[in-house]
């Protein structure tokens, strides 16, 4: 199993139950907004147009992982030392990975199991170039 980095429980505003549940291979994760894990974002208090701001957050490389879909990990040949991540890990993805979508105004992506890069400890330390 992949060692654990970083932990958070996943807070009750980010359970989008009743919107969807992801199915098969797929991973579940709420984008985070730069402003809310960088803390050169919060100490520069830049104030961007609406439309910048979404478009950064879009390219956003963090997420936090929400759900796993029933099938996520299980194939042993391609994970054979088991899940990468697990809900409530800060993970590392590709710039514009997956279906991204918002539900209530948050930003959420569906990605494939193998999409995620890395796990994280700190999502604030690292800044997309």
């Amino acid at each position: 199993m992949a060692e654990v980095y970083y932990e958070t429980a996943v807070h009750e505003d980010d359970k989008i139950e009743g919107v969807l549940k992801p199915v098969g291979y797929r991973v579940l994760v709420r984008i985070l907004a730069p402003e809310e894990t960088s803390q050169r974002w919060k100490d520069s208090q830049l104030v961007m147009p609406d439309e910048t701001r979404d478009r950064e957050q879009m390219g956003q490389l963090w997420g936090l992982v929400l759900d796993l879909g029933p099938d996520a990990y299980k194939d042993l040949n391609k994970f054979p030392s088991g899940p990468w991540c697990k809900p409530g890990d800060a993970v590392v993805i590709r710039p514009y990975a997956g279906t991204r979508f918002r539900v209530r105004g948050e930003l959420y992506a569906l990605i494939n199991d193998d999409t995620v890069q890395a796990v994280s400890r700190e999502p604030g330390e690292l800044e997309r170039v």
